[in-house]
């Protein structure tokens, strides 16, 4: 049988139409060719882009501004069939995995 975890945010983030879907530590790549690790709390938005089916956001930190934020229809058609990715792209791409996996979208 399986446990049932409850998930707490790392960070403060100040939507309350937002949905934590999950949290993960990731190696971040950056244009020097370096990965360093990287912890982000993963959102669900339905609210937010919503003609697009919704919105994934990753939050890095308490600070306003320290998140990335992607709509489905980006994200499905640019994130994913892309061979590279931007520092934020593992994070915005796992929130929308995490997001499927709970059955917030089809």
């Amino acid at each position: 049988m399986f446990k049932t975890l409850t998930l707490k945010p790392r960070y403060k983030h100040d939507c309350d139409d937002c949905v934590l879907v999950g949290a993960i530590t990731y190696p971040a790549p950056l244009s020097t060719g370096t990965a360093p690790m990287r912890n982000a709390d993963l959102y669900y938005c339905a609210n937010s882009d919503a003609a697009d089916g919704g919105s994934v956001l990753a939050r890095f930190s308490s600070r306003g501004s320290d998140y990335a934020s992607v709509s489905l229809k980006i994200l499905k058609h640019h994130y994913i069939k892309e061979d590279h990715c931007s520092t934020n792209g593992p994070a915005l791409i796992a929130a929308w995995i995490f997001t499927k996996a709970k059955s917030l979208v089809k």
